[in-house]
């Protein structure tokens, strides 16, 4: 089985499809990565997944609030 590390990786599967040019893809995945720490921080007992997934939905909210 092949494994593919584009999948694999949360920042790629959450940002890159949806991203049109670089620099908003730089500004996601900062947010993305401020949004981990928070995330598992205030919800230790979360799994990897669940963080993932709930600091991608706060980033994007915040990225498109920064946006307007």
């Amino acid at each position: 089985m092949i494994i593919d590390p584009f999948l694999n990786n949360p920042k790629t599967l959450y940002f890159k499809k949806f991203m049109s040019h670089s620099i908003n893809s730089e500004i996601l995945e900062s947010l993305f990565d401020e949004q981990i720490e928070t995330v598992q921080k205030r919800f230790p007992s979360l799994s990897n997944r669940e963080v993932e997934i709930i600091a991608a939905r706060r980033a994007k909210r915040l990225f498109w609030e920064m946006a307007q």
